[in-house]
């Protein structure tokens, strides 16, 4: 397997950011060295140095007192000095991610005193998504290789449509091979004019003749029944005239049922507005004295400084407010760290627009 990215760095200090480091690089696509203790017995610096030999990009992380070792042990007993010094060697590009309280010690020894004047970008764990964008973005040479979502998701839909039409018209085509095997055609019959006798032509046209007359006889048997039945129809209506009208007798209606109540709708009691003040409910806990605190919602507010200037702005979930507070309540002298790492200073009042 070849890999892109090497990390080294101190089991004691360094692993726990060196592991959510690697977890994420691997997540994102890239090749990574990171776990090195299966090598580390047999032929551990051959294998080492491949490694570090088909990487672009080396990470180094530097916590506080990394480099103490290298004044005391022996090289070939130091697992990050002998990687830092062959990588400088190799011409790799070398990011160092430098720790809280690290500081490079003066009087490197001459094989990895190159890595001071390295940089790298610079860690806050407060801001760690900054500083993992900034890492990939600015400072790694390997680029990201993961094919995005939206293509994964159109190659799916694809191939998903491809196979349902496949199906369809397998289908089909089964369907039309059944009905064409139990089909039975009918043969065709023909009689030519000439094989008919001509004894068999007149008796079909006598036939014809004596059913005209039959159905005229018919015709005229219709109309003298129909002309006796309205002789019938007109001496019964001429006896109904004659009979006194029946008298009709309205049955009464039943009453209509009573309507229904009509049902109360309950009325919600408004909801009492939010109190201009900041409150618990925008960030964890009821802080008291000179104390930080971080916002876990938007907030638009109105800020009034020390020279009672007024500022109208928005406070962005994560940002950090440090002052002075009182069981809960800011009562003045703050600062306010912002996502885009400025700062505004000498806060007295704060109000919730």
């Amino acid at each position: 397997m070849k890999y892109d990215i090497f990390i080294s760095y101190r089991r004691d200090g360094g692993f726990e950011l060196a592991k959510h480091i690697y977890d994420l690089l691997k997540k994102d696509g890239y090749s990574v060295s990171f776990d090195m203790e299966t090598l580390r017995s047999g032929n551990f610096n051959t294998e080492l140095l491949k490694r570090i030999d088909e990487c672009n990009d080396f990470l180094v992380i530097l916590n506080k007192g990394a480099f103490d070792r290298c004044f005391t042990t022996d090289k070939s007993n130091d697992w990050l000095r002998t990687e830092l010094s062959y990588a400088l060697e190799k011409g790799k590009n070398i990011i160092p991610v430098m720790l809280e309280g690290f500081e490079f010690p003066n009087n490197l020894p001459e094989d990895i005193a190159e890595i001071t004047v390295k940089n790298g970008p610079k860690y806050d764990k407060y801001y760690f998504d900054n500083f993992y964008q900034r890492l990939k973005d600015k400072f790694l040479l390997t680029k990201q290789k993961t094919v995005s979502k939206q293509i994964i998701i159109i190659l799916i839909s694809i191939f998903v449509v491809a196979l349902a039409l496949g199906l369809f018209f397998l289908l089909n085509k089964n369907k039309d091979d059944i009905t064409e095997q139990h089909a039975f055609p009918l043969p065709d019959i023909e009689v030519a004019k000439d094989t008919i006798p001509q004894a068999t032509v007149k008796e079909e046209k006598n036939g014809v003749v004596k059913d005209k007359k039959e159905k005229e006889k018919e015709k005229e048997t219709k109309v003298t029944a129909k002309e006796t039945k309205t002789t019938v129809k007109e001496t019964d209506n001429a006896t109904k005239k004659t009979e006194p009208a029946a008298t009709k007798i309205e049955e009464p209606k039943p009453a209509a049922a009573p309507a229904a109540p009509a049902q109360e709708t309950p009325i919600k009691d408004p909801e009492p507005p939010r109190s201009p003040l900041l409150s618990a409910t925008d960030y964890n806990g009821v802080p008291s004295g000179r104390t930080e605190v971080q916002f876990i919602k938007n907030l638009s507010v109105q800020l009034t400084l020390k020279n009672d200037s007024v500022i109208n702005t928005t406070l962005q979930k994560g940002e950090f407010l440090n002052g002075d507070w009182d069981n809960g309540r800011f009562v003045g002298n703050g600062e306010l760290k912002r996502n885009n790492f400025e700062k505004i200073k000498n806060i007295k009042k704060i109000v919730v627009r």
